[in-house]
């Protein structure tokens, strides 16, 4: 349905878009993204959980490795986010493509 609609916008630039989504989206199908979300999450809130403990408990703690471990997770999450938000990215491609047809 979406290819049908692709052959029927002129942008070039969107269609890619579309695809590369689409083939992003895929990843949500294979049986291990689940898995792979559920550890990534609970591996990040164990983190904040311990991280949180030892700031309370007045424990002296190397920023730099605050920061990398938060930029890590959020590293993680971006990519989570996008796979399951690519539904509705597709969506937004193709509002675009066809307000730009009009």
């Amino acid at each position: 349905m979406v290819r049908t609609t692709l052959a029927n916008t002129d942008n070039s630039s969107t269609a890619q878009a579309i695809n590369v989504v689409q083939e992003i989206t895929k990843l949500k199908a294979h049986p291990a993204w689940s898995i792979l979300s559920a550890d990534i999450n609970s591996r990040k809130n164990n983190w904040s959980s311990n991280l949180t403990k030892r700031l309370i408990s007045g424990d002296v703690m190397d920023q730099r490795e605050i920061d990398r471990k938060s930029g890590f997770f959020a590293g993680c999450l971006f990519v989570i986010n996008m796979v399951e938000g690519s539904d509705k990215e597709i969506e937004r491609l193709l509002r675009e493509a066809t307000k730009d047809r009009e």
